[in-house]
């Protein structure tokens, strides 16, 4: 592979990660970690090998580093389930049976199910507190401003 490659594909990683395409840009960082850094300077002159091989060198470490960020968001996202799995609960997610595409217990989620949830049902909502009376003489009052009397006053 060529540093025109290398380049390429970690550009190519970096973005898919910026889409959440996460497995492509796994792929895409796996790939370029694979190469050794005999093989990257291979092609250079043997007084520029040693420098490069050095940058390579940590640039492979900012690379698993990244990597390693990217495998720790994949594995939040895998903790928060499925999408529309929604909160258990007899209103909550799938088993709310309610949504675009619900086919009943069991069926797949539509699209727009995930932003339902127990929590959004109004019986999982928390009481208002009741607010105490207000009272006219705990407002704050404003000072009187200055009244225009309609005439001009001279300079």
């Amino acid at each position: 592979s060529s540093v025109f490659d290398v380049e390429k594909d970690v550009r190519a990683a970096r973005e898919q990660s910026l889409l959440g395409n996460y497995e492509a840009s796994i792929e895409r960082y796996e790939a370029v970690l694979g190469l050794t850094p005999e093989t990257l300077v291979a092609s250079l002159p043997s007084s520029e090998r040693r420098v490069a091989a050095d940058k390579w060198e940590r640039c492979l470490k900012q690379l698993r580093e990244e990597l390693r960020l990217l495998q720790l968001i994949m594995g939040e996202w895998s903790e928060l389930g499925e999408f529309g799995a929604g909160a258990p609960g007899p209103l909550g997610g799938a088993a709310a049976g309610a949504g675009a595409g619900a086919g009943g217990p069991g069926a797949k989620n539509g699209m727009l199910d995930d932003f339902f949830s127990a929590s959004m049902a109004y019986e999982a909502t928390p009481p208002v507190k009741a607010r105490n009376a207000c009272h006219p003489e705990d407002e704050v009052k404003l000072a009187p401003g200055p009244v225009w009397d309609g005439v001009i006053a001279p300079p």
